[in-house]
């Protein structure tokens, strides 16, 4: 429903096939999180979440420590989720601290990161690119929102009429 490189990656996901580094890049953030959700209920055990699953913001952790619970390995559980929200906060220096883990992956480690944006010709974005799965969501046009608005009401199983649907759009707007 995100688009055709969202949908093979939730098709991968769904198989356990993606790769240790996920990229989730894009300007809309409904997006990004729905995708975040899904691969902690896919790849976390709730039994074992305190031990294995991490997540922090770009504007309030340092890189090393990012990179220390990245390299560290998972306890009773087969692998690790460590998720790194708001990546574009990082600076040259925080990606050089993550360079390691991006040029080698951890294999039992699942390293997620998202960003808003982020300047494509940057060493770390090549990184990314090579050895993990980027998924990018793009804003989406505003003729397109009324389709979503049914979309996540068939998802939670709701019912909507098309006047409904247009009085909610003109209400809340085109973000998601």
């Amino acid at each position: 429903m995100a688009g055709h490189e969202a949908k093979a990656f939730y098709e991968r996901l769904q198989k356990s096939e993606i790769k240790p580094i996920v990229f989730l890049l894009g300007e809309e953030p409904y997006l990004i999180e729905q995708a975040l959700k899904e691969i902690e209920s896919r790849l976390v055990d709730p039994n074992m979440k305190d031990f294995n699953f991490s997540s922090f913001s770009g504007r309030e952790v340092s890189a090393e420590k990012v990179r220390d619970i990245v390299e560290t390995l998972p306890g009773f559980a087969p692998h690790r989720v460590v998720i790194l929200k708001d990546a574009h906060e990082l600076n040259d220096g925080d990606w050089e601290t993550l360079e390691n883990v991006l040029r080698e992956p951890v294999p039992s480690t699942f390293f997620v990161l998202t960003a808003l944006r982020f300047d494509k010709r940057k060493k770390s974005f090549k990184l990314l690119s090579e050895n993990g799965d980027c998924v990018e969501f793009k804003r989406i046009f505003e003729n397109q929102i009324p389709h979503w608005i049914s979309y996540i009401c068939q998802n939670h199983e709701l019912q909507i009429n098309e006047d409904a649907i247009h009085l909610l759009h003109r209400l809340v707007g085109s973000h998601l």
